[in-house]
């Protein structure tokens, strides 16, 4: 017992004691007190995070040879395990934290790029390369964390669309900052920008 008559208990509530009353709200479930904080207790608060669609017809670039045209999409800044907060003393910053139940397992960013067949052009001499950005706890430093990889074997040679999906590092146990670029690029001169739709989903 400690001289303001507080009772101390080995327990991972700051200063060694209950608190005062647990916790049972939404994004703030947390009775034990501790960190990392269990996930909320709520259905409003999202395991996932879904992009808008990007029609791509516009957004292409020169490039610089053999690449004749190019486009960069980047995912958002992931928060893969938003449990832990601003523990260690370092706050998210603008991440977006994608709430999963067991310390982030199981999640990836799924990615569908369409419209394949609006032209007869749009996969001649196309390559698509992916390139992971991450930190294990701070978004101010995050870096590129691998080489690029070419994922063109990926992309279909019939169908009008193509999946892919990546998953953080982690055998399954994300990283907690986490992000990918996704770069199409075209070898030759086609004649135009392909007309394709782009779609990302975290879940």
């Amino acid at each position: 017992m400690s001289t303001d008559g507080s009772h101390f208990f080995n327990l991972p509530w700051p200063h060694g004691y209950y608190p005062a009353s647990s916790d049972t709200s939404g994004y703030q479930y947390n009775p034990a007190g501790s960190i990392p904080q269990p996930s909320p207790k709520i259905n409003t608060v999202p395991g996932q995070w879904v992009g808008e669609p990007v029609a791509l017809l516009s957004l292409f670039t020169p490039g610089v040879l053999p690449v004749v045209r190019t486009y960069t999409w980047s995912s958002p800044l992931f928060d893969l395990r938003p449990e832990m907060r601003a523990s260690g003393g370092r706050i998210p910053g603008n991440a977006v934290p994608v709430w999963r139940q067991l310390f982030g397992v199981g999640g990836k960013l799924w990615i569908q790029l369409g419209n394949f067949n609006a032209d007869g052009f749009s996969k001649t001499e196309l390559r698509v390369t992916a390139t992971e950005f991450g930190h294990i706890v701070d978004t101010v430093r995050v870096d590129q964390i691998d080489d690029s990889v070419d994922v063109t074997t990926e992309i279909p040679p019939l169908a009008p669309s193509a999946l892919l999906a990546f998953g953080p590092p982690g055998d399954g146990y994300p990283m907690r900052f986490w992000r990918l670029e996704l770069t199409l690029e075209y070898l030759a001169d086609n004649g135009a920008d392909p007309n394709l739709v782009f779609q990302a989903a975290y879940y």
